[in-house]
């Protein structure tokens, strides 16, 4: 497979509508340590009340993105 360049993932993040609360999981995602995180950690960014909620919505913020790169 084919890994998108920076740009197409820049455009496809302006294509696609982010929740407050699915940008406090990328952005905490993005500053982890080695970028490594558990969905626990995840959801206590966001605020969710568990693993199981921030877990759906980070797949959700993921499959838009991924559908946005094609």
């Amino acid at each position: 497979f084919v890994i998108p360049a920076a740009e197409k993932y820049a455009q496809a993040l302006k294509e696609i509508n982010i929740s407050d609360s699915q940008m406090k999981m990328l952005e905490h995602h993005y500053l982890a340590h080695n970028r490594t995180v558990t969905y626990t950690e995840l959801a206590n960014a966001a605020g969710y009340p568990s693993f199981a909620t921030a877990n759906s919505m980070y797949g959700k913020l993921g499959r838009a993105l991924g559908e946005a790169l094609s």
